[in-house]
């Protein structure tokens, strides 16, 4: 799968799954409406950045993007209600939560940068 997650489809897919936890860890420590203001965006933010994904990631990828497609409703669902848990009980989990999103981000962001330094190792030639 790792042909898959240097893809624009999987990086995609792993910018929705960075944006989901963002807005849940900012949602979890700022609280109350706004912090449900935070949640929607990033849930729906992430929700739309999948569905662009399955449209780039169906060509190249197609039982990659069909297994992140079957399971997206069940992982989001999951994560939904221990996102719940996190607000009402355990405020602080959210550091942890925007950490992990900031990873997920950064994974998103500079994986393609050495798929692409490895599929052309001498550089652009003009002609």
């Amino acid at each position: 799968m790792s042909g898959f997650a240097q893809s624009t489809s999987g990086r995609l897919f792993t910018l929705a799954a960075s944006t989901a936890l963002l807005g849940g860890g900012a949602a979890a420590v700022i609280g109350g409406t706004t912090g449900l203001a935070l949640l929607a965006i990033g849930l729906l933010t992430g929700i739309a950045a999948s569905i662009v994904a399955v449209a780039f990631g169906i060509g190249d990828h197609p039982f990659e993007t069909m297994l992140m497609v079957l399971a997206a409703p069940w992982v989001l669902f999951l994560y939904e209600v221990g996102q719940s848990v996190v607000m009402n009980y355990r405020a602080n989990v959210g550091y942890i939560l925007i950490a992990l999103g900031i990873a997920a981000l950064t994974r998103a962001i500079f994986v393609g940068e050495k798929a692409a330094a490895e599929a052309h190792p001498e550089g652009a030639h003009a002609h």
